[in-house]
């Protein structure tokens, strides 16, 4: 819940940072100085850090889903074993 919470203030202060310079500079199709093309490669790269940061707690419940469910698939055949040694 930490990353998801730091890849909020993350998205919201962009969004900020996005309207204001956008505000600033013109909404243009294409850029028209160096300045407004750091600030939309500042922009897209937070934009892409919240995303990565929102998704990164995904790939925790997934390996803990799958190493919870190889577990259960162990004590099954360790089980179906213990059957087959008791016939």
């Amino acid at each position: 819940m930490k990353w998801i919470n730091v890849a909020t203030i993350i998205l919201g202060l962009s969004t900020i940072f996005y309207l204001s310079y956008n505000t600033y500079f013109g909404w243009n199709l294409e850029p028209h100085s160096v300045a407004e093309v750091w600030c939309d490669i500042i922009s897209q790269g937070s934009y892409k850090l919240a995303c990565i940061l929102f998704l990164s707690p995904l790939v925790g419940w997934y390996v803990d889903f799958i190493e919870s469910h190889e577990k259960k698939m162990k004590d099954q055949e360790l089980a179906k074993e213990l059957n087959n040694k008791v016939d």
